[in-house]
């Protein structure tokens, strides 16, 4: 397998981070992973910061890459702009497809570019800045074909919660009345929450039990899990 290429970036702003978008319902889409911190079905998770910006000299010129507010099939999502002398790009979901637009337009040729590497997010400088600030670092385990992303773990005295507590948010992404939603779990006092949202961004349904089991079975899909599986409360690291 051949090396990814390394690049040098400059983090000019790291900007901050907003809670309804990096530990809401939209979380993944605000999320990147690195491949050297995979294992044991942990996936850690960086924030991609709305407003940050990088810089990368690629020969001999400057392009500044900014991540702006955009709207995605699955809601709100970063949006990348890019940089160089008077040419600026547009909003492009994918920061490798914002490079590439002005890297060709001075270069007059094509290339192939990380747009996470581009941006620093495989730099363990910059990626580590990401995290300093940050409430709880969000993680997602791999649930045969669901991937579900940990945003908060809160904490109690309930051997039944795995010690989980109040705060604890979780989400997926599945089919519900034939249109793929967003499934988000919380616990809220001594009950069970799941808000499932759609691609409208409304509330679709929200179900509350104070038993997990008897949750799922009134959500009537994922009926070959348990209801503690599918909030993830017999993984170790919840």
């Amino acid at each position: 397998m051949s090396k990814q290429k390394e690049y040098i970036v400059t983090l000019i702003f790291a900007s901050h981070i907003i809670q309804n978008l990096h530990y809401g319902p939209y979380c993944h889409n605000w999320g990147l992973s690195r491949q050297t911190d995979k294992a044991d079905n942990i996936i850690l998770l960086y924030p991609i910061r709305l407003n940050m910006k990088t810089l990368i000299t690629l020969h001999s010129f400057d392009f500044i890459i900014e991540i702006v507010k955009s709207i995605s099939e699955y809601g709100p999502a970063p949006g990348y702009l890019c940089k160089c002398k008077d040419i600026q790009s547009e909003i492009f979901l994918s920061s490798t497809n914002a490079i590439l637009s002005v890297y060709q337009k001075i270069m007059k040729t094509a290339t192939k570019f990380s747009g996470p590497a581009i941006m620093g997010f495989d730099n363990p400088i910059i990626s580590n800045i990401l995290i300093q600030d940050l409430p709880f670092q969000v993680y997602a385990f791999i649930l045969e074909k669901l991937r579900v992303w940990i945003l908060d773990i809160g904490k109690s005295s309930k051997s039944e919660w795995n010690y989980a507590g109040t705060g604890y948010k979780a989400a997926f992404i599945y089919m519900y009345q034939k249109q793929q939603c967003i499934f988000f779990e919380e616990f809220d006092d001594d009950e069970y929450k799941l808000t499932i949202y759609n691609k409208q961004m409304e509330v679709s349904k929200t179900f509350t039990n104070i038993d997990s089991d008897f949750l799922w079975e009134q959500v009537n899909c994922l009926q070959q899990y348990k209801g503690k599986k599918l909030f993830k409360l017999e993984e170790p690291y919840t």
